[in-house]
């Protein structure tokens, strides 16, 4: 995992963010009783991925 500048650096970070997010919500689905718990999880774990999502597209990498 190489980057020549911060802006490729911040992408990797973002996007390895991403992916940690999306397993520990997986982890929830597994684990959870209560199915509203799951729910409040699901949409701030989406929340959190929608916003890395727009800042990776707003801030694209200079060449």
């Amino acid at each position: 995992m190489r980057s020549s500048d911060v802006d490729g650096l911040k992408q990797k970070l973002a996007g390895i963010v991403a992916v940690m997010l999306a397993v520990l919500f997986l982890e929830q689905v597994i684990t959870a009783a209560a199915e509203q718990e799951l729910l409040a999880w699901g949409i701030a774990i989406a929340a959190v991925i929608f916003a890395l999502g727009y800042f990776i597209r707003s801030h694209p990498p200079s060449k």
